[in-house]
């Protein structure tokens, strides 16, 4: 039998990439798992005010750009109980961070394509009076957004960016603007075709997996276990961590939605109980090769749908309890109903109020993360107004 063409590999019921978002909010959906938090680390949110002006197309109002500091979130009694103080800002890093502005501008893959699209977006940052920005330097499909010199890839088909990282540094901070990297990781259907020992492939060898049937757009994803996935991202790391970025944000570090059939095609340790082991030694080594500037994005209905019991997909990492640091917590109110399950026959019935919906949500989360974790929520615009966002954050902020 023709494995490559009979054998189906991976039937999805939801979609794993999604469809393009309406232009008002893209920018905030370009990289799967979106960051509106920046990296205020001891801050724990970003003002809603500038994300709103720049969702509305740069425009701004004294009320909805007003800076304002809310109080931290984290899951142990001080804030410094993170594993290594060294990922942490000093006070007097934080302090200039966060004066004299408010927030995290996520720019747009478009903002990327010349020094013009990205003074022009800088200008706008600035203007809303962001002090931090996050740059997509890679999208899901694999493609490195700004031009790599890493040999094995800079003359590869993955270079779509004009502009080094050291230009994109030296122009944020030309502008007072502290610029941070974003990475999407796993979930890249691009480099598996173009670093060696990247990919999923059959146990028997030969065949690349995909997610899904060809026919059907399967995708291909990066394999956590692999020494060529770890030495990439090792090398990305290092060369954005050696223009200057000041943090680097990993994001869709998960195995894909495996199912049983995939058991008789995959290596077995795909599917061991202590697979996590491979996130956690992957995010470390993007750790060192950073000097201990990483942080991870996680989707709260992850951590929620394990009763801190159990995690899956973004959240599975937090099964390895040495694993210590920054998590940015994302939460989408739509993923959730009028019922949170917080055990087989328990639950706990969810405000009809989004404000008080996230508070709920992001405190239960909190609670499940364990105590080795700073937490960064992230409240995502899906389903919600502008004016709801704005509402969802300052009534975090109050609490």
């Amino acid at each position: 039998m023709n494995k490559k063409k009979n054998i189906k590999i991976k039937h999805s019921k939801g979609r794993l990439y999604k469809k393009r978002k309406s232009k008002g909010r893209k920018v905030l959906e370009t990289l799967v798992l979106v960051i509106l938090a920046g990296g205020l680390i001891f801050v724990g949110y970003s003002a809603a005010g500038p994300l709103i002006a720049h969702l509305s197309g740069g425009e701004n109002t004294d009320d909805i750009s007003a800076p304002w500091t809310p109080s931290e979130i984290t899951s142990s009694d001080s804030i410094q109980n993170t594993g290594d103080s060294e990922t942490n800002l000093s006070s007097s890093e934080t302090k200039a961070e966060n004066s004299g502005g408010s927030g995290s501008y996520l720019l747009p893959q478009s903002a990327l394509e010349n020094g013009s699209s990205l003074s022009n977006a800088l200008s706008e940052a600035k203007k809303a009076g962001f002090t931090v920005i996050l740059v997509p330097v890679k999208d899901t499909s694999g493609n490195l957004l700004y031009k790599s010199s890493i040999e094995y890839v800079k003359d590869t088909e993955l270079i779509k960016g004009t502009l080094y990282a050291g230009q994109i540094v030296s122009a944020a901070k030309t502008n007072g603007l502290i610029p941070k990297a974003v990475i999407p990781t796993l979930m890249d259907s691009g480099t598996p075709g173009h670093v060696e020992d990247t990919g999923y492939t059959f146990a028997s060898g030969g065949y690349g997996w995909l997610d899904n049937t060809a026919e059907n757009g399967g995708k291909r994803w990066v394999d956590p276990f692999l020494d060529g996935t770890k030495k990439y991202y090792s090398d990305l790391s290092e060369e954005l961590n050696s223009a200057g970025f000041e943090e680097i944000i990993i994001s869709e570090l998960r195995f894909p939605d495996f199912n049983p059939i995939d058991e008789s095609f995959l290596l077995a340790r795909c599917f061991e109980a202590d697979r996590y082991k491979a996130l956690t030694a992957l995010y470390k080594n993007v750790f060192d090769s950073s000097d201990k500037k990483t942080a991870v994005s996680i989707n709260a209905k992850d951590v929620l749908d394990g009763y801190g019991k159990s995690y899956g997909r973004t959240a599975e990492i937090l099964k390895d309890k040495s694993f210590t640091g920054i998590v940015y917590l994302t939460v989408d109110l739509t993923q959730f109903d009028t019922e949170l399950k917080t055990g087989e026959d328990t639950s706990v019935k969810l405000s009809a109020d989004p404000v008080k919906k996230a508070s709920q949500l992001i405190g239960k989360a909190v609670e499940y993360v364990g105590t080795n974790i700073t937490v960064v929520p992230v409240i995502l615009p899906n389903g919600i107004s502008d004016d709801t966002l704005i509402r969802c954050y300052k009534g975090l902020a109050a609490e």
